[in-house]
């Protein structure tokens, strides 16, 4: 419950807060839209007066021009394999590689030489004057830059859109250069790989007796339909007549099987020589085994090196012809419309910048003023609270007011009216109470004739009191706090 009273009292007050400011600027308008009138005419002047700034842009597609033709990607996309030089680069580092120092330093330095008024780095200049975006979705990037002289404009398009050329040639030649060093290096590497493989395999095959009649095995094709791996290219002359010998006896098997009883000698005698046969040839199954595993090396490492011999003259190739830059979908244009002024937001800018700081000169000057319009400015340093409000003209309905507050004076007695205003008081021209009581104002400055007064009514009045004065009158309703017997406050009209 206490909670609830404090957040409604801190609410209450901030209500109070604001028709307080409210009011300030009421009371002030006059020397409010004085204020707001001249900053919304400095306003104008500036947009007036401000030099227009312009923008131009050109569009360029930011990919790479110099691509193998399709008969060629096959072997193309082993040289990204082995190289990874022309690897996907996403559009934010095309972004930063377009802005960097290395790209467009000559450009700068051609702006600054021909606006001597530039006096920006190269990174405000970038941040301020350029602005480099691309299209979702497209490797369409569009170049703008801003400037007060159309002519710079067009002429600093022209220096970009020509480094960018110029860039995209270059950084091109230095890919190739690359790779072409790349490959030799891997030409050399996989070359004495596929000899050693190469030695080996014929090595092996020349000690178990396999392969040709000199002992060398030729390689196949590692892409060949029609090669049997089962046989190893040719299976060795050493164990041909074994396997052969093999192959009769299995068929003949087959053959009599369908004619002779299983308990037949015939049957019995044959698959034991089978069984035999098949004994005897597991050793040459190992070194058949082992055969073809280096037989499938010496394969994989000639078509690696046959790749990269491939790739190697037609990197060479692309070195030695034209390379083809960026392409620039639209030159460099002015657009129609300046970027700035922007008369109107600044005249708008200007009309609300001067209300709100005019209103908070208003404030200032009441602070240094101290004039009290507020009855709770009144009420918390008194310590009081008024019965009831007054209006300075309406005589009856002040006198049905009074007596509702004071039905238990006698007709006819005084009654001190201490009426909180600063200037002298002319009691003709407060129609506060009628002739039925009989009344007398004490200014501020006599204060000590409340003595004379058995009852006392506090009169405030809005706009007429200077917060200065509370103090002394504070400490006099101290003394004579029993003889108020009400106290009104008069708003101003």
């Amino acid at each position: 419950m206490d909670n609830f009273i404090e957040n409604s009292n801190s609410k209450g007050n901030n209500e109070i807060s604001l028709v307080k400011y409210f009011n300030i600027i009421k009371n002030e308008k006059r020397f409010i839209i004085f204020l707001v009138i001249i900053g919304s005419l400095i306003g104008a002047g500036y947009s007036l007066i401000k030099k227009p700034v312009w923008k131009g842009n050109f569009k360029v597609v930011v990919k790479d021009n110099n691509k193998l033709s399709s008969s060629n990607k096959n072997l193309g996309s082993s040289l990204n394999l082995f190289t990874g030089l022309t690897s996907t680069v996403t559009k934010q580092t095309k972004l930063e590689i377009l802005k960097s120092p290395s790209v467009l330093k000559p450009v700068y330095e051609f702006a600054k030489n021909d606006d001597q008024k530039l006096n920006l780095s190269f990174d405000n200049w970038v941040a301020k004057k350029l602005k480099i975006k691309y299209k979702f979705g497209t490797d369409i990037f569009i170049v703008e830059y801003q400037h007060s002289d159309k002519e710079h404009i067009l002429s600093t398009l022209n220096q970009i859109k020509k480094r960018y050329k110029d860039y995209s040639v270059l950084n091109k030649k230095r890919e190739i250069s690359e790779s072409i060093k790349f490959l030799k290096n891997k030409k050399k590497i996989l070359s004495e790989k596929y000899e050693k493989s190469l030695l080996k395999f014929n090595k092996f095959s020349i000690e178990n007796g396999l392969g040709n009649v000199d002992g060398f095995i030729k390689l196949t094709k590692i892409n060949d339909s029609n090669n049997d791996s089962s046989k190893s290219n040719s299976a060795g002359q050493r164990y041909a007549l074994q396997f052969a010998t093999l192959e009769r006896y299995e068929a003949r098997f087959e053959n009599l099987s369908s004619k002779l009883k299983p308990n037949s000698q015939t049957i019995i005698d044959l698959k034991k020589d089978i069984d035999n046969l098949k004994k005897a040839l597991e050793r040459p199954n190992e070194i058949l085994l082992q055969f073809r595993e280096l037989q499938s090396k010496a394969n994989r490492n000639q078509k690696l090196l046959y790749d990269v011999i491939t790739n190697l003259e037609l990197t060479k190739l692309a070195a030695i012809k034209e390379l083809v830059p960026w392409d620039i979908i639209s030159p460099p244009t002015i657009e129609e419309l300046r970027i700035s002024p922007k008369r109107k937001q600044i005249v708008l800018t200007s009309f609300l910048a001067s209300i709100l700081l005019s209103s908070i000169i208003a404030i200032i000057k009441d602070k240094k003023k101290g004039i009290i319009f507020e009855k709770e400015d009144f009420e918390r340093p008194l310590n009081l609270t008024f019965n009831d409000y007054l209006d300075y003209e309406n005589l009856k309905l002040n006198t049905l007011i009074l007596k509702k507050y004071l039905t238990n004076l006698t007709k006819g007695e005084g009654i001190a009216i201490l009426n909180l205003k600063d200037d002298d008081i002319d009691s003709k021209k407060y129609k506060y109470f009628s002739e039925d009581f009989k009344s007398e104002f004490i200014s501020l400055n006599k204060l000590e004739e409340l003595e004379n007064f058995q009852s006392v009514v506090l009169i405030a009045n809005s706009g007429k009191f200077k917060s200065k004065n509370l103090y002394i009158i504070n400490k006099y309703l101290n003394i004579y706090k029993n003889r108020i017997k009400a106290s009104f406050f008069v708003k101003q009209n």
